[in-house]
């Protein structure tokens, strides 16, 4: 039985797809762990793992996680020793994800600098970016209810004087305090 384990941590890059030469997909990324716990006079440190998917699996992160991203794993630890191109033999240890789930998605991914990057669809992207913004706003104003206007608010409050209800609540009060 080979060794299994589970670990919290984040997305270090995007995960790179690939397709092995008897039509496998995979999927290599990298997770970093922070430590919960500090020892005198040091900081926490975190730790890298390489780690691999297959199949569908391996489609899912391609598709739907990227850098940043929170994830839970359980693994399998995989050992792999290959040649090189300089003929040296390569000893390397991955986590072989069996089960992988999304925490959570680092927020404002598309307002971010790296992702507005020098490429083809840039302009494009800043459009719709712009659009959404814009969107969001007019969507928040419009679902603000009419008391919430500075216009309404003071013909919508309700004074002792314009309630028999309030009277007698304020009434009832004023009692109490004398």
């Amino acid at each position: 039985m080979l060794p299994k384990g589970y670990l919290i941590g984040n997305f270090t890059a995007d995960p790179v797809p690939g397709i092995t030469s008897s039509s496998l997909d995979y999927s290599r990324f990298s997770v970093a762990c922070s430590e919960n716990y500090t020892r005198a006079n040091q900081s926490a440190k975190t730790h890298y793992y390489n780690c691999i998917a297959w199949g569908k699996r391996a489609q899912y992160i391609s598709t739907y996680l990227k850098k940043g991203d929170s994830v839970f794993i359980e693994y399998t630890l995989l050992t792999n020793n290959y040649t090189n191109i300089e003929g040296r033999v390569i000893k390397r240890v991955d986590l072989q994800v069996d089960k992988i789930e999304m925490l959570y998605q680092r927020l404002n991914k598309a307002f971010e600098s790296s992702n507005l990057s020098n490429t083809e669809n840039n302009s494009e992207d800043r459009y719709l970016l712009k659009n959404q913004e814009e969107t969001l706003v007019d969507n928040n104003i419009s679902n603000l209810p009419e008391i919430m206007t500075t216009e309404t608010r003071e013909e919508n409050y309700e004074t002792p004087e314009s309630s028999p209800e309030l009277e007698d609540i304020y009434n009832m009060n004023k009692e109490i305090e004398d």
